[in-house]
Protein backbone atom coordinates (compact mmCIF):
# COMPACT_ATOMS: atom_id res chain seq x y z
CA UNK A 1 0.00 0.00 0.00
CA UNK A 2 1.52 3.46 -1.16
CA UNK A 3 1.82 6.07 1.58
CA UNK A 4 -1.04 8.01 0.18
CA UNK A 5 -3.01 5.66 0.46
CA UNK A 6 -2.31 4.90 3.49
CA UNK A 7 -2.83 8.48 4.52
CA UNK A 8 -6.32 8.35 2.88
CA UNK A 9 -7.19 5.35 4.53
CA UNK A 10 -6.70 7.48 8.17
CA UNK A 11 -8.59 10.28 6.90
CA UNK A 12 -11.34 8.00 5.67
CA UNK A 13 -11.50 6.00 9.24
CA UNK A 14 -11.60 9.39 11.14
CA UNK A 15 -14.43 10.82 9.21
CA UNK A 16 -16.22 7.22 9.61
CA UNK A 17 -15.59 7.55 13.89
CA UNK A 18 -16.85 10.93 13.82
CA UNK A 19 -20.46 9.84 12.14
CA UNK A 20 -20.27 7.37 14.46
CA UNK A 21 -19.52 8.58 17.54
CA UNK A 22 -20.42 12.54 17.21
CA UNK A 23 -22.63 13.41 14.81
CA UNK A 24 -26.35 13.24 14.16
CA UNK A 25 -27.25 9.75 12.52
CA UNK A 26 -26.85 9.51 9.10
CA UNK A 27 -25.91 13.27 8.32
CA UNK A 28 -23.52 15.93 9.36
CA UNK A 29 -23.67 18.42 11.50
CA UNK A 30 -24.25 22.83 11.40
CA UNK A 31 -20.63 24.02 11.89
CA UNK A 32 -18.53 27.06 12.60
CA UNK A 33 -14.97 27.62 10.80
CA UNK A 34 -12.52 28.99 12.88
CA UNK A 35 -10.38 31.91 12.86
CA UNK A 36 -7.01 32.72 13.02
CA UNK A 37 -7.46 35.44 15.69
CA UNK A 38 -10.05 35.91 18.20
CA UNK A 39 -11.11 32.32 18.60
CA UNK A 40 -14.05 32.81 16.71
CA UNK A 41 -16.01 30.06 14.60
CA UNK A 42 -18.64 31.63 12.14
CA UNK A 43 -21.32 29.54 10.81
CA UNK A 44 -20.01 27.93 7.31
CA UNK A 45 -22.96 26.36 4.41
CA UNK A 46 -20.46 23.76 3.74
CA UNK A 47 -17.15 22.55 4.80
CA UNK A 48 -14.99 19.02 3.60
CA UNK A 49 -13.87 17.12 7.54
CA UNK A 50 -10.54 16.02 5.99
CA UNK A 51 -9.12 19.92 6.16
CA UNK A 52 -10.39 19.53 10.19
CA UNK A 53 -8.25 16.37 9.91
CA UNK A 54 -4.93 17.57 8.01
CA UNK A 55 -4.93 20.94 9.77
CA UNK A 56 -6.04 23.56 6.60
CA UNK A 57 -9.11 24.60 8.37
CA UNK A 58 -10.65 23.58 12.20
CA UNK A 59 -14.43 23.48 12.78
CA UNK A 60 -16.54 23.12 16.07
CA UNK A 61 -19.61 21.57 15.39
CA UNK A 62 -22.68 22.03 16.91
CA UNK A 63 -23.66 18.78 19.19
CA UNK A 64 -27.70 19.10 19.20
CA UNK A 65 -29.89 17.21 16.50
CA UNK A 66 -33.53 16.73 16.30
CA UNK A 67 -34.71 13.22 16.43
CA UNK A 68 -38.50 12.72 16.58
CA UNK A 69 -39.05 16.67 17.71
CA UNK A 70 -36.55 16.01 20.69
CA UNK A 71 -33.58 17.49 20.95
CA UNK A 72 -30.79 15.18 20.99
CA UNK A 73 -27.03 14.78 20.97
CA UNK A 74 -24.52 12.15 21.23
CA UNK A 75 -21.42 13.94 23.26
CA UNK A 76 -21.28 15.54 26.35
CA UNK A 77 -18.05 18.17 27.03
CA UNK A 78 -16.28 19.38 30.19
CA UNK A 79 -14.74 22.32 28.80
CA UNK A 80 -12.03 22.60 31.18
CA UNK A 81 -10.18 26.51 30.88
CA UNK A 82 -7.84 26.46 33.75
CA UNK A 83 -4.31 26.15 31.73
CA UNK A 84 -2.30 23.83 30.95
CA UNK A 85 -1.24 22.56 35.20
CA UNK A 86 -4.75 21.44 35.16
CA UNK A 87 -4.01 18.12 33.87
CA UNK A 88 -4.30 16.25 37.47
CA UNK A 89 -7.89 17.87 38.00
CA UNK A 90 -8.55 16.65 34.21
CA UNK A 91 -7.91 13.39 34.94
CA UNK A 92 -9.39 13.41 38.66
CA UNK A 93 -13.02 14.14 36.88
CA UNK A 94 -11.85 11.14 34.48
CA UNK A 95 -11.51 8.84 37.24
CA UNK A 96 -14.82 10.16 38.85
CA UNK A 97 -16.68 9.32 36.12
CA UNK A 98 -15.58 6.27 35.53
CA UNK A 99 -15.15 4.95 39.47
CA UNK A 100 -18.42 6.61 40.92
CA UNK A 101 -20.71 7.12 37.67
CA UNK A 102 -19.77 3.99 35.59
CA UNK A 103 -18.73 6.16 32.87
CA UNK A 104 -16.14 6.13 30.57
CA UNK A 105 -14.92 9.44 29.31
CA UNK A 106 -11.65 10.61 27.36
CA UNK A 107 -9.60 13.39 27.46
CA UNK A 108 -8.26 15.60 24.60
CA UNK A 109 -6.25 18.79 24.94
CA UNK A 110 -7.54 21.44 23.32
CA UNK A 111 -4.44 23.03 21.79
CA UNK A 112 -4.67 26.36 23.44
CA UNK A 113 -5.27 26.87 27.54
CA UNK A 114 -7.06 23.88 28.62
CA UNK A 115 -8.52 20.46 27.88
CA UNK A 116 -11.83 18.85 26.93
CA UNK A 117 -13.42 15.97 28.55
CA UNK A 118 -15.96 13.74 26.14
CA UNK A 119 -18.64 12.11 27.08
CA UNK A 120 -20.00 9.70 24.30
CA UNK A 121 -23.37 8.38 24.10
CA UNK A 122 -25.69 6.71 22.40
CA UNK A 123 -28.44 9.83 20.96
CA UNK A 124 -29.87 11.00 24.11
CA UNK A 125 -31.96 14.01 25.21
CA UNK A 126 -29.96 17.03 25.91
CA UNK A 127 -31.65 17.35 29.16
CA UNK A 128 -30.31 14.25 30.63
CA UNK A 129 -27.08 14.82 29.19
CA UNK A 130 -26.49 18.04 30.85
CA UNK A 131 -27.02 16.69 34.67
CA UNK A 132 -25.00 14.30 33.81
CA UNK A 133 -22.47 16.94 32.98
CA UNK A 134 -23.56 19.30 36.03
CA UNK A 135 -22.83 16.43 38.47
CA UNK A 136 -19.54 15.92 37.02
CA UNK A 137 -18.64 19.54 37.72
CA UNK A 138 -20.08 19.69 41.61
CA UNK A 139 -18.40 16.38 42.28
CA UNK A 140 -14.89 17.95 40.90
CA UNK A 141 -15.43 22.43 40.43
CA UNK A 142 -13.41 23.49 37.85
CA UNK A 143 -14.03 26.97 35.37
CA UNK A 144 -15.17 26.03 32.20
CA UNK A 145 -18.22 24.91 30.30
CA UNK A 146 -20.32 22.60 30.12
CA UNK A 147 -21.45 21.33 26.47
CA UNK A 148 -24.18 21.57 24.98
CA UNK A 149 -26.51 23.79 27.06
CA UNK A 150 -27.99 26.75 26.79
CA UNK A 151 -26.30 28.85 24.21
CA UNK A 152 -23.52 27.10 23.80
CA UNK A 153 -23.94 24.20 21.61
CA UNK A 154 -20.70 23.92 19.44
CA UNK A 155 -17.26 22.79 20.14
CA UNK A 156 -14.16 21.48 18.46
CA UNK A 157 -13.70 18.25 18.90
CA UNK A 158 -9.98 16.43 18.31
CA UNK A 159 -7.87 15.53 16.24
CA UNK A 160 -6.95 18.99 14.85
CA UNK A 161 -5.12 22.23 14.92
CA UNK A 162 -5.73 25.16 16.96
CA UNK A 163 -5.40 28.00 14.53
CA UNK A 164 -5.13 30.60 16.67
CA UNK A 165 -3.06 29.14 19.24
CA UNK A 166 -1.00 27.48 16.44
CA UNK A 167 -1.20 24.14 18.56
CA UNK A 168 -2.68 20.27 18.18
CA UNK A 169 -5.55 19.39 19.80
CA UNK A 170 -5.54 16.02 20.11
CA UNK A 171 -6.96 13.37 22.29
CA UNK A 172 -4.86 11.92 25.49
CA UNK A 173 -4.66 8.15 26.26
CA UNK A 174 -4.70 6.88 30.32
CA UNK A 175 -1.98 8.55 32.12
CA UNK A 176 -0.12 9.76 28.89
CA UNK A 177 1.86 13.32 29.72
CA UNK A 178 0.73 16.52 27.58
CA UNK A 179 3.21 17.42 24.34
CA UNK A 180 2.75 20.76 22.93
CA UNK A 181 3.11 20.05 19.37
CA UNK A 182 3.37 23.74 17.42
CA UNK A 183 2.98 22.08 13.52
CA UNK A 184 0.88 20.63 11.47
CA UNK A 185 2.90 18.24 10.55
CA UNK A 186 2.87 16.82 13.98
CA UNK A 187 -0.79 16.50 13.48
CA UNK A 188 -0.43 14.55 10.25
CA UNK A 189 2.08 12.07 12.24
CA UNK A 190 -0.18 11.09 15.09
CA UNK A 191 -3.33 10.27 13.00
CA UNK A 192 -2.99 7.03 12.80
CA UNK A 193 -2.85 6.59 17.09
CA UNK A 194 -6.11 8.93 16.79
CA UNK A 195 -8.11 6.32 14.77
CA UNK A 196 -6.81 3.84 16.63
CA UNK A 197 -8.28 5.41 19.94
CA UNK A 198 -11.07 6.26 18.42
CA UNK A 199 -11.50 2.85 16.95
CA UNK A 200 -11.54 1.86 20.54
CA UNK A 201 -13.99 4.20 21.83
CA UNK A 202 -17.82 2.70 22.89
CA UNK A 203 -20.44 4.84 23.32
CA UNK A 204 -22.26 5.11 27.12
CA UNK A 205 -25.70 3.71 26.96
CA UNK A 206 -28.22 6.11 26.92
CA UNK A 207 -30.24 3.60 29.72
CA UNK A 208 -27.19 4.57 32.35
CA UNK A 209 -26.95 8.34 31.25
CA UNK A 210 -30.77 8.41 32.33
CA UNK A 211 -30.60 6.52 34.99
CA UNK A 212 -27.93 8.76 36.53
CA UNK A 213 -29.94 11.89 35.27
CA UNK A 214 -33.22 10.56 37.22
CA UNK A 215 -31.15 9.99 40.17
CA UNK A 216 -29.57 13.16 40.30
CA UNK A 217 -33.08 15.26 40.17
CA UNK A 218 -34.08 13.42 42.96
CA UNK A 219 -34.11 14.20 46.72
CA UNK A 220 -31.35 11.56 47.24
CA UNK A 221 -28.85 13.77 45.43
CA UNK A 222 -29.46 16.61 47.20
CA UNK A 223 -28.99 15.20 50.84
CA UNK A 224 -26.12 15.69 52.18
CA UNK A 225 -23.41 13.57 51.42
CA UNK A 226 -22.15 12.94 54.56
CA UNK A 227 -25.50 11.68 55.68
CA UNK A 228 -25.30 8.76 53.26
CA UNK A 229 -22.56 7.20 54.66
CA UNK A 230 -23.85 3.91 56.87
CA UNK A 231 -21.71 2.27 59.59
CA UNK A 232 -22.03 -1.33 57.68
CA UNK A 233 -19.74 -3.02 60.33
CA UNK A 234 -22.84 -3.16 62.96
CA UNK A 235 -24.08 -5.73 59.99
CA UNK A 236 -21.35 -8.07 60.86
CA UNK A 237 -20.76 -9.54 57.71
CA UNK A 238 -24.66 -9.54 56.69
CA UNK A 239 -25.64 -7.84 53.71
CA UNK A 240 -28.18 -4.87 53.87
CA UNK A 241 -31.07 -4.69 51.09
CA UNK A 242 -29.55 -3.13 48.48
CA UNK A 243 -26.56 -5.60 48.53
CA UNK A 244 -28.68 -8.40 48.60
CA UNK A 245 -30.95 -7.12 45.50
CA UNK A 246 -27.11 -6.16 44.07
CA UNK A 247 -25.89 -9.94 44.47
CA UNK A 248 -29.12 -11.38 43.40
CA UNK A 249 -29.45 -9.38 40.21
CA UNK A 250 -25.70 -9.86 39.49
CA UNK A 251 -25.37 -6.22 39.67
CA UNK A 252 -27.23 -3.00 37.62
CA UNK A 253 -27.28 -1.04 34.71
CA UNK A 254 -27.68 1.94 36.43
CA UNK A 255 -24.25 1.76 38.34
CA UNK A 256 -22.15 1.37 34.90
CA UNK A 257 -20.26 -0.87 33.10
CA UNK A 258 -18.98 -4.29 34.72
CA UNK A 259 -15.93 -2.37 36.26
CA UNK A 260 -18.18 0.01 37.93
CA UNK A 261 -20.18 -2.78 39.74
CA UNK A 262 -17.13 -4.55 40.66
CA UNK A 263 -15.97 -1.39 42.05
CA UNK A 264 -18.77 -1.16 43.93
CA UNK A 265 -18.69 -4.38 45.09
CA UNK A 266 -14.81 -3.57 46.39
CA UNK A 267 -15.79 -0.86 47.72
CA UNK A 268 -18.56 -2.45 50.03
CA UNK A 269 -16.24 -4.69 51.26
CA UNK A 270 -13.61 -2.93 52.21
CA UNK A 271 -15.95 -0.45 54.39
CA UNK A 272 -17.88 -3.51 55.95
CA UNK A 273 -14.93 -5.37 56.74
CA UNK A 274 -15.86 -8.25 54.85
CA UNK A 275 -12.92 -10.82 55.18
CA UNK A 276 -11.14 -11.44 51.72
CA UNK A 277 -12.63 -14.95 51.40
CA UNK A 278 -16.40 -13.80 51.75
CA UNK A 279 -15.28 -10.93 49.12
CA UNK A 280 -13.90 -12.98 46.22
CA UNK A 281 -17.12 -15.09 46.95
CA UNK A 282 -18.97 -12.27 46.33
CA UNK A 283 -16.60 -11.54 43.30
CA UNK A 284 -17.18 -15.11 42.05
CA UNK A 285 -20.85 -14.48 42.05
CA UNK A 286 -20.94 -11.19 40.38
CA UNK A 287 -18.43 -12.28 37.83
CA UNK A 288 -20.42 -15.93 36.71
CA UNK A 289 -23.87 -14.32 37.13
CA UNK A 290 -23.61 -11.49 35.84
CA UNK A 291 -27.09 -9.19 34.92
CA UNK A 292 -26.71 -10.01 30.92
CA UNK A 293 -27.43 -6.23 30.34
CA UNK A 294 -24.69 -4.89 31.61
CA UNK A 295 -22.34 -3.51 29.02
CA UNK A 296 -18.88 -5.78 29.23
CA UNK A 297 -16.70 -7.54 27.01
CA UNK A 298 -14.49 -9.76 29.89
CA UNK A 299 -14.96 -13.28 30.08
CA UNK A 300 -15.26 -14.78 33.78
CA UNK A 301 -11.61 -14.61 33.76
CA UNK A 302 -10.89 -11.25 32.99
CA UNK A 303 -13.65 -9.95 35.48
CA UNK A 304 -11.95 -11.89 38.33
CA UNK A 305 -8.38 -10.18 37.02
CA UNK A 306 -10.01 -7.08 37.37
CA UNK A 307 -11.76 -7.46 40.60
CA UNK A 308 -7.97 -7.92 41.87
CA UNK A 309 -6.88 -5.21 40.26
CA UNK A 310 -9.44 -2.96 42.31
CA UNK A 311 -7.60 -4.22 45.78
CA UNK A 312 -5.62 -1.10 45.74
CA UNK A 313 -7.82 1.45 43.66
CA UNK A 314 -7.32 4.95 45.63
CA UNK A 315 -11.53 5.05 45.12
CA UNK A 316 -12.42 1.53 47.27
CA UNK A 317 -10.46 2.94 49.81
CA UNK A 318 -13.60 5.35 50.59
CA UNK A 319 -16.37 4.83 52.64
CA UNK A 320 -19.25 3.07 51.05
CA UNK A 321 -22.23 5.40 50.06
CA UNK A 322 -25.72 5.07 50.40
CA UNK A 323 -25.80 7.23 46.83
CA UNK A 324 -23.65 4.32 45.13
CA UNK A 325 -26.54 2.19 44.75
CA UNK A 326 -29.45 4.76 45.25
CA UNK A 327 -29.08 5.77 41.57
CA UNK A 328 -30.12 1.77 40.64
CA UNK A 329 -33.20 1.69 43.46
CA UNK A 330 -35.70 1.39 40.59
CA UNK A 331 -33.68 -1.32 38.66
CA UNK A 332 -32.66 -3.50 41.97
CA UNK A 333 -36.24 -2.48 43.79
CA UNK A 334 -34.83 -2.93 47.26
CA UNK A 335 -36.31 -1.62 50.55
CA UNK A 336 -34.16 0.96 52.39
CA UNK A 337 -36.49 1.14 55.03
CA UNK A 338 -35.78 -2.88 56.00
CA UNK A 339 -31.69 -1.74 55.99
CA UNK A 340 -31.06 -1.55 60.06
CA UNK A 341 -27.95 0.97 59.08
CA UNK A 342 -29.62 2.92 57.21
CA UNK A 343 -27.72 6.46 57.65
CA UNK A 344 -29.47 9.62 58.58
CA UNK A 345 -29.75 10.95 55.22
CA UNK A 346 -31.89 7.63 54.24
CA UNK A 347 -33.74 8.06 57.26
CA UNK A 348 -34.97 11.30 56.63
CA UNK A 349 -35.93 10.17 53.01
CA UNK A 350 -37.51 7.56 54.18
CA UNK A 351 -40.04 9.10 56.65
CA UNK A 352 -39.94 12.00 54.18
CA UNK A 353 -41.71 9.62 51.41
CA UNK A 354 -44.06 7.66 53.81
CA UNK A 355 -46.09 10.82 55.09
CA UNK A 356 -46.84 11.91 51.42
CA UNK A 357 -47.77 8.46 50.54
CA UNK A 358 -52.00 8.00 50.46
CA UNK A 359 -52.74 5.19 52.80
CA UNK A 360 -52.66 1.76 50.89
CA UNK A 361 -56.68 0.75 50.03
CA UNK A 362 -57.59 -1.94 52.16
CA UNK A 363 -59.94 -3.10 49.56
CA UNK A 364 -57.31 -4.22 47.46
CA UNK A 365 -56.02 -6.74 49.81
CA UNK A 366 -56.12 -10.39 48.84
CA UNK A 367 -58.67 -12.76 50.52
CA UNK A 368 -57.23 -15.17 52.36
CA UNK A 369 -57.45 -18.24 50.33
CA UNK A 370 -55.84 -16.12 47.63
CA UNK A 371 -52.97 -14.97 49.25
CA UNK A 372 -52.12 -18.29 50.46
CA UNK A 373 -52.00 -19.91 47.04
CA UNK A 374 -50.13 -17.02 45.74
CA UNK A 375 -47.33 -17.10 48.85
CA UNK A 376 -47.86 -20.81 47.78
CA UNK A 377 -46.29 -20.41 44.12
CA UNK A 378 -44.06 -17.69 45.45
CA UNK A 379 -41.97 -20.28 47.17
CA UNK A 380 -42.25 -23.13 45.04
CA UNK A 381 -41.50 -21.12 41.89
CA UNK A 382 -38.48 -19.08 43.08
CA UNK A 383 -40.26 -16.15 40.72
CA UNK A 384 -39.23 -12.69 41.22
CA UNK A 385 -42.07 -11.13 43.70
CA UNK A 386 -40.46 -7.11 43.04
CA UNK A 387 -43.66 -6.08 41.32
CA UNK A 388 -45.93 -6.90 44.60
CA UNK A 389 -46.61 -4.84 47.53
CA UNK A 390 -46.04 -6.64 50.75
CA UNK A 391 -49.57 -4.85 51.66
CA UNK A 392 -51.69 -6.71 49.87
CA UNK A 393 -51.49 -9.95 52.10
CA UNK A 394 -53.76 -9.51 55.07
CA UNK A 395 -52.55 -12.45 57.14
CA UNK A 396 -49.17 -10.68 59.04
CA UNK A 397 -47.25 -13.80 58.95
CA UNK A 398 -47.45 -13.67 55.02
CA UNK A 399 -46.66 -10.09 54.53
CA UNK A 400 -43.78 -10.70 56.42
CA UNK A 401 -42.13 -13.48 54.04
CA UNK A 402 -43.18 -11.46 51.23
CA UNK A 403 -41.49 -8.61 52.82
CA UNK A 404 -38.29 -10.81 53.33
CA UNK A 405 -38.47 -11.72 49.93
CA UNK A 406 -38.76 -7.79 48.63
CA UNK A 407 -35.24 -7.57 50.09
CA UNK A 408 -33.82 -10.65 48.04
CA UNK A 409 -34.58 -13.63 50.24
CA UNK A 410 -35.61 -16.47 48.04
CA UNK A 411 -35.97 -19.99 50.25
CA UNK A 412 -36.64 -20.32 53.79
CA UNK A 413 -33.26 -20.27 55.34
CA UNK A 414 -32.56 -16.90 53.59
CA UNK A 415 -36.04 -15.58 55.36
CA UNK A 416 -34.69 -16.78 59.14
CA UNK A 417 -31.61 -15.23 58.49
CA UNK A 418 -33.23 -11.91 57.20
CA UNK A 419 -35.33 -11.88 60.49
CA UNK A 420 -32.68 -12.60 62.39
CA UNK A 421 -30.55 -9.67 61.18
CA UNK A 422 -33.40 -7.21 62.03
CA UNK A 423 -33.64 -5.64 65.49
CA UNK A 424 -36.06 -6.54 67.57
CA UNK A 425 -38.17 -3.44 66.62
CA UNK A 426 -38.45 -4.03 62.75
CA UNK A 427 -38.98 -8.17 63.53
CA UNK A 428 -42.23 -7.40 65.25
CA UNK A 429 -43.05 -4.62 62.63
CA UNK A 430 -45.38 -7.42 60.80
CA UNK A 431 -45.81 -10.21 63.16
CA UNK A 432 -47.54 -7.44 65.79
CA UNK A 433 -49.88 -6.67 63.22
Amino acid sequence: MSKRNSDSDVITGLEREFQRLFFPPNTMPTAGIQKNVGNQYPTVESYNLSDHFNGTHTYAFDLPFELAGVKMTRLGVLDIDEGLESLPKVRQIQDYASSRLGLKVYVAFSGSKGFHVYLPSEPIRIEYMHLVLENIQRAVPFKGDLIPAKGVNRVKVAPCFHQEARQVSYLLTANEPLKIMPSRQELHDILPDQLAIMEGIRPNLAAHIMALADYFKSEDAKTDSTKLIPDLKKLGGELPPCMLKFREMGGAVAIGRYDGNNLTLRTYCNSAGIPDSKADELAGWLADNTNPDIDTTKDTTAKLRHWESTRDTPAAQEPFSCAFLLRAKKELRFDCAACRVAPEGIKHRSSKHKTSEEPFNPKLKLPLNMSRRLLAYLLQSGANVSDIADDVFMDPTDKAVVHAFLNGCRDVADIFRFWDSQPEKDRNLYFSS
